[in-house]
């Protein structure tokens, strides 16, 4: 199989069956060695018409995450999403519709490594 398809099919099979973000299957890719063009053809390809915070609810339903209680269970959801690869954008906006403080959203904010979306 050429890397093309491989990264095509890896793309596919990350986002309808572990629910991982964009950015998390560009890493792995390129991790296994995938040319940057032919990552970034694909996963343009794979997650074109993905609405990212529908996918992020998806990843968070299929680990089981509910609405968080305190600062300790949001900052672990928020982890668990950029590390699944979402956009920090998308995980903000799923934290706010679920009514986390802003001192807590501010705190996480913090956490974010330097040139994080």
């Amino acid at each position: 199989m050429n890397d093309a398809r491989y990264a095509a099919a890896y793309s596919s099979y990350r986002r309808d069956n572990e629910k991982l973000g964009r950015l998390r299957v560009v890493t792995d890719l390129k991790a296994k060695g995938v040319h940057g063009d032919v990552i970034e053809k694909a996963v343009a390809s794979v997650y074109d018409e993905v609405k990212e915070e529908e996918l992020a609810r998806a990843y968070l339903r299929r680990k089981r995450f509910e609405k968080p209680k305190d600062q300790k269970q949001t900052a672990r959801i928020f982890r668990n999403l950029m590390r699944a690869g979402f956009g920090t954008r998308t995980i903000f906006a799923i934290l706010k519709k679920w009514d986390v403080d802003d001192e807590t959203l501010t705190s996480l904010e913090e956490e974010i490594p330097e040139g994080g979306s």
